[in-house]
């Protein structure tokens, strides 16, 4: 007798399940994917605040394995009793750890945003060595002024990195091609990447050499609130630009603002916080040495998702180690 195991998909992006059928349609047969099968959710009736309807609980109720948005799955976990295996569309996971349930195997979208945030990270680090922010109000003005958009050589320029996990070791080896010193932080696993790529496991090291820090941290608790209270006081003699793509919750907002007002810190680029959307009434809105994105230095792109999706579809059918589980204990 076939097994079948029911897959549902939970996610805003409707090009999603398509997507994974057809890169499970590429898996050689001899897998067993004509064992599953693929079904979706009603998104907009799962992330609404009326009760899930009877189509969505019977669906729930035989589903073996979640394609899903972190955020939403915590609903849906209590109407899956059959439930083994979620894999995450984003690479963050917070809220499946805020829910008490534990019997079922988490795996990240991990491996496929590296590259997209070790993208904006260059991006950001050369605009800021570049002045490039500089050139449209001297255009504004008609004034050619070139003394002012001067930079240094970026091999005289270094960038710290805290947290070296995959995403943090894509960031350091672009950043480091590019030219620029670089420095990571990492707690176990010491290893020498290069001649230029340093690591250390000394917070103050990092923060008191760079000229850009760089947060990548996963929320933990060893990590929430990591750079709170005068800790960026570390940065004072070089003045880094902070940027965050990491978790909010790494540094408050009062200590952030107040390392700013300080001039620990000379500038920020933040594309995450620990209450997203961001509320308006936070004094990072407005702040002169602050700049804000939505949340979107990597994206979870449909073609990605399903690619890892169906890795570790296959793995799970062959009852094989599955790429980037979550370890339960650990928060990552």
């Amino acid at each position: 007798m076939t097994r079948v195991f029911r897959v549902l998909v939970a996610s805003r992006d409707t090009a999603l399940p398509e997507k994974v059928r057809q890169a499970l349609a590429a898996l050689p047969a001899s897998l067993g994917v004509a064992e599953l099968e693929l079904q979706s959710l009603d998104i907009s009736q799962v992330t609404g605040s009326e009760p899930l309807n009877a189509a969505s609980l019977d669906l729930l109720a035989e589903a073996r394995i979640f394609l899903s948005e972190p955020r939403v799955a915590p609903r849906l976990l209590p109407h899956a009793p059959k439930l083994e295996w979620l894999q995450s569309i984003y690479a963050g996971i917070e809220p499946l750890l805020a829910q008490p349930r534990r019997d079922f195997i988490v795996t990240r979208a991990g491996g496929i945003m590296g590259l997209h945030m070790a993208q904006y990270v260059l991006g950001w680090v050369i605009s800021k060595e570049r002045m490039f922010h500089l050139a449209p109000q001297y255009q504004a003005k008609k004034e050619f002024r070139n003394a002012e958009l001067h930079y240094r050589h970026y091999d005289n320029v270094t960038v710290g990195i805290l947290g070296l996990g995959d995403i943090g070791l894509e960031i350091g080896n672009l950043i480091n091609r590019a030219g620029f010193q670089v420095v990571g932080l990492k707690r176990s696993g010491l290893t020498e990447s290069r001649e230029r790529f340093s690591v250390t496991s000394d917070l103050k090291t990092v923060l008191s050499t760079s000229d850009y820090v760089v947060n990548v941290l996963p929320s933990t608790p060893q990590t929430r609130n990591l750079l709170s209270g005068n800790v960026l006081q570390a940065c004072q003699a070089k003045q880094p630009c902070f940027i965050n793509v990491g978790r909010g919750d790494v540094v408050d907002e009062a200590s952030l603002v107040h390392a700013l007002d300080e001039k620990w810190l000379s500038s920020a680029v933040l594309d995450v916080f620990a209450v997203e959307p961001l509320p308006v009434e936070s004094a990072l809105w407005e702040h002169p040495q602050v700049t804000i994105t939505p949340h979107v230095a990597a994206l979870s792109m449909a073609e990605d998702v399903a690619a890892i999706f169906a890795r570790n579809a296959s793995h799970f059918l062959a009852k094989t180690e599955m790429e980037y589980k979550l370890e339960w204990d650990r928060g990552y």
